[in-house]
């Protein structure tokens, strides 16, 4: 979902439940072989009279990830005091969120990828990704009311950029449909697809509190 989103297709949506919860209700299934689309072949979704392979439908360019230079940029931003982890910059640089487990986060569970450190960026905020998940169907989000009131429980606010990180940039793509079914701005939504396994590289310099 968020791939297509950030390519630019603004026509995406997603089947909560996924393809075992449409078997379930009873779906067609269909085992037939099934030729790749082409973008040229959107042109009968958005217009039934096109002929040509001209696509009339276009994806944009990436919109909506960072990189490790933008994630130094606004770590740099936060000021280091007694009460890491809480913000002390202002409240109008982007919010990290980070969807990882509590552990990895605190840096008391080990990583799972070989090598790297422990803990998370400086100024983040944990908010576990699975906590959007329905607990009796994990494949299921929850309803926008519930899953508005984990963000408020959590102080992830409106009207702010969100920087949504995790392990590899996967998870963090929960979050970012999260904010977007509640209502939120998607401009304002982005996610560090290096995450984890490309901050915490030992080699590298990127600061890490625990």
């Amino acid at each position: 979902w968020y791939t297509f989103k950030a390519f630019g297709h603004d026509q995406v949506h997603l089947m909560n439940g996924g393809l075992e919860d449409w078997i379930s209700v009873g779906g067609a299934v269909d085992t037939d072989v099934v030729t790749s689309m082409r973008v040229a072949d959107l042109n009968n979704y958005y217009d039934t009279s096109a002929t040509n392979d001209d696509a009339i439908y276009q994806a944009k360019s990436p919109i909506n990830i960072v990189d490790m230079e933008e994630m130094r940029r606004v770590c740099g931003s936060y000021a280091r005091d007694d009460n890491e982890g809480e913000e002390s910059s202002s409240s109008s640089s982007p919010l990290i969120v980070d969807a990882r487990s509590a552990g990895r986060f605190n840096g008391t569970e080990k990583e799972p990828r070989p090598g790297l450190r422990g803990g998370h960026m400086p100024g983040a905020k944990n908010l576990v990704f699975i906590e959007f998940h329905d607990s009796s169907d994990p494949l299921k989000f929850k309803s926008v009311d519930e899953m508005e009131e984990i963000l408020n429980k959590h102080d992830v606010p409106r009207n702010r950029k969100i920087y949504s990180t995790c392990g590899t940039g996967v998870t963090a793509c929960s979050l970012a449909l999260a904010l977007d079914e509640c209502g939120r701005d998607s401009s304002l939504t982005y996610v560090y697809d290096g995450s984890w396994t490309e901050w915490a590289n030992p080699e590298l310099d990127t600061p890490v509190v625990k």
